[in-house]
């Protein structure tokens, strides 16, 4: 989720109580950031009363916990316009991926099994703490992935970085 998108909405949230009445103390907020396996644990932990951006499997949440979309995000597979990939044609394959690092976001997860997503095995990988780590390092053409099309939107229209098609198809978190 972008940080604009998440102030707006602690912004909307606040707006529904201006002035702090005599009703007691308002709700406190406190923002973090976690990723995969890591929100699950979170949640199920206790740590955490809600997760927004959860990636879903084909499991059921656990019991006690309450799902709903808030709608879905388009990712593309991106370089930096100097990186090899970005002058092959469409679409590649996963025998010329694996020639290339890959950069991946670290699975938060401190005590469930951490999640993999789009790595091939023998991949070359840069392991980073956050999609914005991501977007930098991709940026710099220190390796490929999929991004957040939203994120990734004004750096491909300033040419910043390429979008290439992958013969497996577009990836969707599930």
């Amino acid at each position: 989720m972008s940080r604009t998108t998440l102030f707006e909405l602690c912004e909307a949230f606040y707006a529904l109580r201006p002035n702090h009445d005599d009703s007691g103390p308002g709700t406190q907020l406190r923002l973090r950031t976690e990723v995969l396996a890591g929100t699950w644990e979170a949640l199920l932990s206790g740590q955490a009363d809600l997760a927004l951006g959860v990636v879903l499997n084909t499991a059921p949440p656990p019991m006690g916990i309450e799902v709903a979309p808030l709608g879905e995000v388009l990712f593309v597979y991106v370089m930096a316009p100097h990186h090899p990939l970005a002058a092959l044609p469409d679409p590649l394959g996963d025998d010329l991926l694996i020639q290339h690092r890959a950069i991946a976001v670290a699975d938060s997860a401190r005590l469930h099994t951490p999640h993999t997503v789009n790595l091939l095995p023998g991949q070359d990988v840069l392991t980073v703490p956050t999609l914005h780590a991501k977007l930098e390092a991709q940026l710099r053409g220190l390796g490929c992935g999929f991004l957040p099309e939203p994120m990734a939107r004004a750096h491909i229209e300033a040419g910043r970085l390429v979008v290439k098609s992958l013969k497996r198809g577009e990836h969707k978190p599930q």
